[in-house]
């Protein structure tokens, strides 16, 4: 029962792994995305220092939101619940 647990355990973690990839890789792509068409625009002569920087700042944010949420993932799946176990006690009291 305790190695079913487990192998249930692995398999819920790391498809949650995998779908946090997936959408990180996405919102990395994303935000570099918003990065490089500011940069064309400060090509330009656009004044697009801030709005780089703020993209750069929700890149760092996410990769951190990331690796938070990777560690806490990997804890869980260190987590095992297990049935406790039941102990019979028959006390007995003279009358």
């Amino acid at each position: 029962m305790r190695d079913e647990l487990e192998e249930r355990r692995a398999r819920e973690v790391q498809r949650e792994l995998d779908n946090l990839e997936e959408y990180a890789d996405a919102e990395r792509e994303r935000i570099q995305d918003f990065i490089e068409e500011y940069e064309q625009k400060a090509k330009t002569g656009s004044n697009m220092d801030i709005a780089i920087r703020r993209q750069q700042e929700r890149l760092n944010k996410l990769e951190q939101r990331i690796d938070d949420r990777r560690q806490e993932l990997r804890q869980r799946a260190k987590v095992i619940s297990l049935a406790p176990e039941v102990e019979n006690i028959c006390l007995a009291l003279p009358v």
